[in-house]
């Protein structure tokens, strides 16, 4: 999916687009009849560039102001109003998701530390780095319907190996479709179908 031509501005104090968030976006399948929920949406990159091809798209965030920056790129970016923002953590806020086809979630996925930041919320994953991405597989399975489709980002500074297991005792069935391997880490991207 292609993002070159999109007016993106990153608030301070936002989540900036970065390696995974390309890897997301550049591995997307996405079709003119998919209604998309992205949870996390951060400066709106990849919201942005979906709703210029998808249905309908909803984006949330636990954070007032990454919201606030992703209506000012759909505004900018968008000619159509396809889109509409929520404020939440995970799925709390939908008794369901059966409407949406896809859902996309790029988690904060670093182990724990001591030390404390105001972006924790979007870097900071659970004790392991895994916590976080295997409540939200939870909440996705119990209120999605068969045949819906997640990708998500994990990250090899993470419990990796911990995640695949909870994926797998949750039933649900995944594919690693993308890899990209830098210094520090390797990042994942799964996409996982709900059945």
């Amino acid at each position: 999916m292609e993002d070159t031509d999109l007016d993106i501005v990153v608030y301070e104090g936002v989540y900036a687009p970065a390696e995974d968030t390309y890897l997301l976006l550049d591995s997307l399948e996405i079709d003119d009849y998919d209604y998309v929920l992205e949870i996390g949406c951060g400066s709106g990159l990849v919201t942005t560039a979906v709703a210029r091809v998808a249905s309908r798209v909803v984006a949330t965030d636990i954070s007032r102001l990454a919201l606030k920056n992703t209506r000012r790129n759909l505004k900018v970016n968008i000619g159509r109003r396809n889109w509409s923002l929520l404020q939440t953590d995970l799925l709390s806020s939908f008794r369901n998701v059966y409407d949406f086809s896809v859902i996309l979630f790029n988690p904060p996925y670093i182990p724990k530390d001591t030390e404390r930041t105001a972006l924790d919320s979007a870097f900071i994953g659970g004790e392991s780095g895994i916590e976080l991405t295997v409540e939200f597989l939870k909440q996705a399975k119990q209120r999605s319907c068969e045949g819906g489709t997640v990708y998500t980002i994990a990250s090899s500074v993470a419990d990796v190996d911990g995640l695949l297991r909870n994926i797998d005792e949750l039933g649900l069935e995944f594919e690693i479709i993308k890899r990209k391997r830098m210094f520090f880490e390797e990042l994942l991207l799964l996409k996982i179908a709900i059945r």
